[in-house]
């Protein structure tokens, strides 16, 4: 009985771990891995500098997202392969990425590993606010 127990935990874990590591899964057999040299954006993600400024403290953050995109290059699937280590960071690119596309010179669906680079600086203040020590 111990031994069927420790079995199933071990098969639990190696499963959600697999299914949490989005860097192994495999494309589709008919999907072309591409490189960001291959690809350009018909339509940038674009992330709003109010939420940035409200919720994400000041700093630099890198994440990278695999994309999927269909032959149009709409999104299709979009997974996070390395995380900011900030979550509603992470959730703000992908939710930019949702209204981006792509174009490739194929007409094939694509995978794409798209790093971002952001850095979030604390906003600077008008010369008359200064003056008048306005906060």
């Amino acid at each position: 009985m111990r031994k069927i127990l420790l079995l199933g935990l071990l098969l639990c874990s190696s499963f959600t771990w697999a299914t949490s590591n989005p860097t192994d899964i495999t494309p589709a057999h008919n999907m072309t891995l591409v490189t960001n040299s291959q690809v350009y954006w018909e339509t940038k993600p674009q992330l709003s500098q109010h939420l940035l400024s409200k919720y994400i403290p000041v700093g630099e953050y890198h994440l990278k997202v695999r994309i999927w995109a269909d032959a149009d290059g709409q999104m299709e699937k979009l997974g996070l392969d390395q995380s900011s280590g900030n979550t509603k960071l992470d959730q703000l690119v992908l939710d930019s990425l949702h209204h981006a596309k792509l174009h490739h010179s194929d007409s094939k669906e694509i995978v794409l590993v798209q790093p971002f680079d952001i850095k979030v600086s604390k906003p600077k203040r008008p010369w008359w606010m200064k003056l008048f020590l306005i906060f």
